[in-house]
């Protein structure tokens, strides 16, 4: 029995010891606004058009255009951490206004705002047409 019990903690150790970190969701590339639920708010009528691109060097492009007319660049950083909650810093210094628990699911990104996962919002990967870079102001 004791040497059971030795094999057994020996075991535990070694699994212990070869467990892998988790590592962070990877979101880098481009992507399109494809889907918004909300259960706090009413958008209403109005279109949203938005794309972003996520960068290997942690920085990110965000075009976004209300109605109709010309897109509006946001730039910035961003970081995931191991717990898959993303977070980013505008390039004027300020923070995001929320952080999102981030997801895959095949050529979907899910973004669910949190602490109160009240919006959920769902982007579908893409290439950011030039048009759309093109017509910023």
């Amino acid at each position: 029995m004791r040497n059971f019990l030795i094999l057994l903690a020996t075991g535990l150790s070694f699994l212990v010891s070869c467990k892998k970190t988790a590592e962070p969701v990877d979101i880098v590339g481009e992507w399109q606004l494809s889907d918004y639920q909300t259960k706090a708010v009413t958008i209403g009528s109005e279109k949203v058009d938005i794309y972003v691109q996520f960068s290997a060097d942690k920085s990110f492009s965000l075009y976004q255009m209300l109605g109709s007319g010309r897109y509006k660049k946001f730039s910035g950083t961003y970081a995931v951490s191991a717990d898959n909650v993303l977070s980013g810093t505008y390039s004027g210094g300020g923070s995001w206004a929320s952080t999102y628990y981030v997801s895959l699911e095949g050529s979907k990104l899910i973004l669910t705002i949190l602490p109160e996962e009240k919006e959920v919002q769902t982007f579908t990967s893409t290439t950011i047409p030039e048009s759309v870079k093109n017509n910023i102001y």
